[in-house]
């Protein structure tokens, strides 16, 4: 079983993941050890609401096409919780 969650869960998180899937945010590593993403960057998308609540999605980005892939939350907001969510 994948630790790491998927799916969103609030609106907040919705719209991080709609930036990370448009190649937004912040480049966080660079040549990545795992072999299915060899010489691949991984990146990092945070958005965070008035209340302070945050929502942070990891991505891998190919550097020479600008392809992005295997959106994984590293953490989810509650801002605007949805429901019937499948995580």
């Amino acid at each position: 079983m994948d630790p790491w969650s998927r799916n969103p869960k609030s609106l907040l998180d919705l719209l991080t993941l709609e930036e990370a899937k448009a190649g937004g945010g912040e480049k966080i590593m660079s040549n990545l050890g795992d072999l299915r993403f060899e010489g691949l960057e991984k990146w990092e998308v945070v958005f965070k609401s008035l209340d302070g609540q945050k929502s942070v999605v990891h991505y891998v980005k190919n550097p020479n096409t600008g392809e992005v892939m295997d959106f994984k939350f590293k953490s989810h907001s509650e801002s605007l919780r949805m429901r019937n969510n499948v995580d």
